[in-house]
């Protein structure tokens, strides 16, 4: 469970400071996303970043300067020519490229990237904006919850529709005092927004180590690092106990993968959600949780994205 799961990004900076990178793009359907993703995370693994274009999603990964892009991208327009046409409507994937200043990207990053709301209650705030905004784009409520992000990682900033339908359903599931699971926590964004939702205790783990060292840094910015632990983990420790929620946004193959061991970490009258696939995808998703024996009780969709909510069917 990466991190840079198909519809998050991660930032290309740091040992690179002031470099040059080349962005590769391509556009295809939102059916294609994950497929699209998981061949340019095989040629560029630190991460990909996504867009919605109209109808259609924007793929892109980027390459330092020093790290041979003409290869690079040779392997990627090979690699594209292997995804299944039912995914495409039946047209070839294009490539487009173009070169990033990396102060460049950081200060366009900064313009795009500004304090939203998420269902009922959450504020995602990025880390050099005021609350409240000074442009007054967003006026304060009495009962916000105010989650500030560092967006130097730009993976899990709340802003694809996943994150989004993930952090309304924890806001709608979550009682005080929960135990609660993040598997594939990147930035930690959904831990961050449990813990302050109420939850008693929150594990947070990612196969990434970079992931790791940003959740937790992004806890401590929050003031929840007592309440939430970070692990470096493929998924849920055999020891890790039972939780009220368990949340997987990941992809549709991964999170498949992830049911029988989250079934059997949720606590009686447990939930979980699972995100990170579209509607299109949702199938595999479901046979697996039937095959769990967990009971889908609401899926919630935007821009063709889906969360499914499951638990043992007898409520909480």
């Amino acid at each position: 469970m990466a991190a840079s799961t198909p519809h998050e990004s991660r930032h290309p900076q740091g040992e690179h400071h002031g470099s040059k990178w080349q962005q590769v793009s391509v556009l295809c359907p939102p059916e294609a996303v994950e497929a699209v993703s998981a061949l340019l995370m095989a040629v560029v693994p630190s991460g990909v970043h996504i867009e919605q274009a109209g109808d259609e999603a924007q793929v892109s990964v980027y390459i330092a300067h020093h790290d041979d892009p003409a290869a690079a991208l040779a392997r990627i327009e090979d690699s594209l020519k292997r995804v299944d046409a039912s995914l495409t409507g039946g047209r070839q994937l294009t490539v487009t490229t173009q070169w990033r200043d990396e102060q460049q990207w950081l200060e366009a990053w900064k313009k795009e990237y500004r304090c939203f709301r998420v269902g009922h209650r959450l504020v995602i705030k990025p880390g050099w904006e005021g609350w409240p905004p000074r442009d007054g784009h967003l006026v304060p409520r009495k009962d916000d919850v105010l989650i500030d992000m560092d967006p130097g990682l730009a993976f899990g900033t709340g802003r694809h529709a996943t994150t989004r339908l993930c952090l309304e359903a924890i806001e709608q599931l979550i009682r005080p005092g929960d135990n609660v699971a993040d598997i594939g926590c990147g930035s930690g964004i959904l831990s961050i927004a449990a813990a302050k939702l109420g939850a008693g205790r929150v594990l947070a783990v990612d196969a990434d180590p970079l992931a790791v060292e940003v959740a937790a840094r992004n806890c401590l910015r929050n003031a929840v690092n007592d309440k939430v632990v970070v692990l470096h983990a493929d998924g849920l420790p055999a020891q890790a106990g039972d939780f009220a929620v368990i949340v997987a946004n990941i992809n549709a193959s991964i999170v498949s993968a992830l049911t029988a061991d989250i079934a059997a970490h949720l606590a009686a009258g447990g939930h979980c959600v699972l995100s990170g696939f579209t509607a299109q995808q949702a199938g595999e998703v479901r046979r697996a949780l039937d095959a769990a024996t967990l009971l889908e009780t609401e899926a919630l969709e935007a821009e063709g994205w889906l969360a499914i909510i499951a638990g043992r069917g007898n409520g909480r």
